[in-house]
């Protein structure tokens, strides 16, 4: 699943606006957008705003506010959104390939639809699309409680910003220590520009799971900055599945050790076809993106086509 556009009115720390996905009068967006602005423009603000108006369409248990997306003394806020899904899976049959929606924070609910069932199937592995958002201040806890790694565990979590949802990677780090993943999670880490290697006997055995360039061992709290923000990402991929997803990035250029001009390629490569919408104030990664491809918060807009379907958060 990926985004054509969305249409922002009256959501608290966003610009209104139509913020466009793809190039103009197409129906395929682009696999990389970067969100971009000064500061306090409301670059993640529009990345939490999307994952909002997606939970009230096909709801995962996530702790969504209404009261968070509306503007002092106003009783909604409106998200519209346009959806392009695939058949890759199979589902896409009887509807067509773009969806529009309106999402009403604070409004009355309404009937389900098709857009809710599409967006709702949720499971680990390549069959199933889904949202995945990388917040800013993604962190491994390794003395924290470990979190299990069935999909229902995980369903809730990961769009969300919490900070629990990559307490599943050190006993996933022990799972693929003896499967057939190691080989995928080690290439993920290589592409991502980490400089430590994965010890696989090691990690099967509860000891320390990579070893530096110098070959010493390292644990998970002794990982460099940007060796855990390449873990994570590595880590999330091989567990979740990201083919065909819409994978939210916030500041992706703040640890991960690459160069800017390689990090649009690196992100787009956690799953064949998934979209990446990056949100980042980095001069660096804004140069390294094609024009088309970057949403400047603040710059005009144009109407969106009515909604086909339309749900509400209260």
């Amino acid at each position: 699943m990926r985004l054509l556009r969305v249409g922002c009115f009256g959501v608290a720390g966003v610009p209104d606006g139509i913020y466009p996905f793809g190039p103009p009068g197409s129906d395929e967006p682009f696999y990389f957008v970067l969100v971009t602005g000064p500061a306090a423009s409301g670059k993640t603000r529009l990345l939490e705003a999307i994952i909002a108006a997606k939970e009230v369409i096909a709801p995962t248990d996530a702790d969504v506010r209404a009261s968070a997306f509306l503007l002092p003394g106003a009783d909604t806020a409106r998200v519209e959104m346009a959806w392009v899904l695939d058949d890759d899976n199979g589902l896409v049959r009887f509807h067509d390939k773009v969806i529009e929606a309106e999402v009403v924070f604070g409004g009355e609910p309404e009937p389900e639809g098709v857009l809710s069932f599409e967006l709702s199937v949720y499971a680990h592995g390549p069959d199933a699309p889904k949202l995945e958002y990388f917040h800013a201040h993604r962190r491994l806890d390794p003395w924290g409680l470990p979190l299990g790694l069935d999909p229902g565990t995980h369903r809730p979590l990961r769009a969300s910003g919490s900070a629990r949802k990559y307490a599943f990677v050190a006993p996933l780090l022990r799972r693929i220590a003896v499967t057939g993943e190691r080989e995928a999670f080690v290439h993920r880490l290589a592409a991502l520009g980490a400089t430590c290697s994965f010890d696989a006997a090691s990690a099967a055995e509860g000891g320390p799971p990579f070893r530096s360039r110098r070959g010493a061992p390292l644990g998970l709290g002794e990982l460099s900055s940007g060796d855990e923000d390449a873990v994570i990402f590595a880590a999330t991929a091989t567990l979740v599945g990201l083919d065909r997803s819409l994978v939210l990035v916030d500041r992706p250029e703040m640890f991960l050790p690459l160069a800017p001009a390689a990090l649009p390629a690196a992100l787009c490569a956690l799953g064949r076809g998934a979209q990446v919408i990056a949100a980042s104030a980095s001069p660096a990664l804004r140069a390294a993106v094609p024009p088309a491809q970057v949403v400047t918060l603040g710059s005009l807009a144009t109407s969106l086509p009515s909604p086909s379907a339309s749900r509400s958060l209260r």
